[in-house]
């Protein structure tokens, strides 16, 4: 094999007493004891004070069980030539070992002593730990790595460095709010924030828009979106755009001199609060309902659908732009007829054109279309109405353009079933057949929802109720070939779990938001998937 240029061996004259180490510059993994490396990786030498800084060795190749070693310049040289084992190499014997992750003081134990060091290192410039400190695979080292050890030796935690989903846990303070409806957003540096509904059981104030967002190892105190009122405020979404404006949107309830109505609100984040909350748009005789912001490209839109304060009310899907200062005037998306078009979603590309799906309620028809910059396309059907109907569609664009689409399907035969069907286009035009992701079994699945990393790496998350006040949160995962099976993702047995939302981190893990009912009220939670730098989850 041959190898391009790399560094020189470090001479070892004067350390005939010391124990040296090879050591991987990135913590791979272990396979039955050995080392997991490459022909040509880069290894250290690391005397046995944990202290002592890394110097570059050479290249190696591993083969079996024995490690070789080139302890010269290795440029152009066949490694499967002319290789020389450790110990015929002349100098002090090195030993191939591998730190266990959670050992961060290198003493071959995990102790209690390995988060005081970690403690050490975050809090007073302490020594960096010798194996990996990334305890808890969040892509950082902090406190919470040592608090991760700690539940790890006095409370049977998550094993250093274990990959999977970390396990149901609560976003908010527990109190007497009722919390409900969470949707989440990744801001620039790739850390959540969560947005939801509050309604306050101690006051007469209705329902308000509440947020927090991660950092780092933990969530901030939850805080107020809105102004408080009288009225309520409802279904809030999130948004994140390319300069890293933070747009939080929903509909708020509000009273005209003869009726009460309902307009499309928002507010921005201004880096250290809410600006004060104004109209998206406002009407005196529609009702707007269930609004969706998304951003790419440069650009923010909003959906929402909306209907005349008469009778019949029929109902129809619009839009709007924001032009850097305000929000441009609403575009119907949805033909004007009687369908009742109604859940309308949308995902913004990364050249800034919006993608809109939307269901036909009368019908049970999902539909999809696209801003073109003047006007709207021509709308597709992605379901066969005679035998799936469709209803709440959500849509994602991937890095290609790629359009993905799931949607809760009603199926009419042989019997009334909920569940969650997915479909895929590269063009808008040609959507592929749609394929049912859950279980096919007698509960109901419905609120689904998707975040797409890359064609290959797509995360779909719902809801499943087996019976009343039995509801739980599933998820699974598309590699480019399968689904994967649904995994469960709250820990409590019989109480509801509604409403997830999914977003990836910049890692491209997982994250899923809900709102439970673990403590008899509802709260909200979230579960995440921790998996090693590098490595793609499967969520299998």
């Amino acid at each position: 094999m041959k190898l391009s240029a790399c560094l020189a061996l470090f001479a070892l004259a004067g350390v005939a007493t010391a124990k040296v180490f090879l050591v991987p510059e990135h913590y791979p993994t272990v396979q039955s004891g050995l080392l997991n490396v490459a022909h040509g990786d880069t290894l250290s030498i690391r005397y046995s004070t944990p202290n002592h800084s890394r110097t570059s060795f050479g290249c190696i190749e591993f083969n079996g069980t024995k490690i070789m070693v080139l302890p010269r310049n290795c440029e152009d040289q066949n490694m499967f030539g002319k290789p020389r084992y450790v110990e015929e190499a002349g100098f002090l014997p090195l030993y191939l070992r591998t730190t266990e992750c959670g050992d961060c003081n290198d003493d071959e134990r995990i102790t209690i002593a390995d988060a005081t060091y970690l403690v050490a290192y975050v809090y007073r410039g302490g020594a960096a730990p010798v194996g990996q400190g990334d305890v808890n695979l969040d892509g950082a080292i902090t406190i919470a790595d040592a608090v991760s050890l700690v539940n790890f030796i006095y409370r049977a935690g998550r094993p250093p460095c274990a990959e999977g989903w970390i396990g149901q846990r609560q976003v908010n303070e527990p109190d007497s709010i009722f919390d409900t409806g969470p949707e989440m957003a990744m801001d620039l540096e790739g850390d959540p924030w969560i947005v939801w509904v509050g309604k306050q059981q101690t006051t007469d104030r209705e329902e308000e828009i509440f947020y927090t967002k991660w950092e780092g190892s933990s969530w901030k105190a939850e805080g107020l979106v809105n102004i408080p009122d009288s009225l309520g405020d409802f279904r809030p979404t999130i948004a994140v755009d390319d300069s890293g404006t933070i747009f939080v949107v929903w509909h708020h309830r509000f009273l005209t001199d003869k009726l009460e109505t309902t307009d499309i609100w928002f507010t921005t984040w201004n880096g250290s609060g809410w600006e004060e909350p104004s109209a998206v748009y406002t009407s005196l005789d529609r009702d707007d309902y269930a609004p969706i912001v998304s951003a790419g490209g440069g650009e923010v839109w909003v959906v929402w659908y909306e209907g005349a304060l008469v009778t019949p009310v029929y109902y129809n899907v619009f839009a709007s732009r924001w032009t850097g200062s305000t929000w441009g005037q609403p575009m119907q998306v949805s033909p004007p007829n009687n369908d009742d078009n109604w859940w309308a979603y949308v995902a913004v590309d990364d050249n800034g054109s919006p993608h809109v799906v939307y269901s036909a309620y009368r019908y049970g028809a999902v539909y999809y279309t696209m801003y073109t910059g003047s006007s709207w396309t021509t709308r597709v059907l992605l379901n066969d109405t005679t035998l799936v109907q469709g209803y709440n569609p959500a849509i994602e664009i991937d890095s290609n353009g790629g359009i993905h689409v799931v949607w809760v399907g009603i199926r009419l035969h042989p019997a009334v079933d909920y569940d969650i069907y997915y479909s895929f286009s590269s063009d808008g035009t040609n959507f592929s057949e749609p394929v049912m992701i859950n279980v096919d079994d007698s509960s109901n699945d419905d609120g689904g929802k998707i975040a797409v990393n890359s064609p290959s790496d797509i995360w779909v998350a719902w809801d499943k109720e087996y019976s009343l006040w039995d509801t739980h949160v599933f998820v699974s995962h598309l590699d480019g070939t399968s689904w994967s099976p649904e995994h469960r993702l709250n820990n409590d047995s019989t109480m509801t779990n509604l409403g997830p939302t999914v977003k990836t981190d910049a890692l491209g893990r997982p994250w899923v938001g809900w709102s439970g009912t673990e403590n008899i009220q509802p709260e909200v939670y979230y579960n995440r998937y921790v998996s090693q730098p590098g490595t793609s989850p499967t969520g299998r």
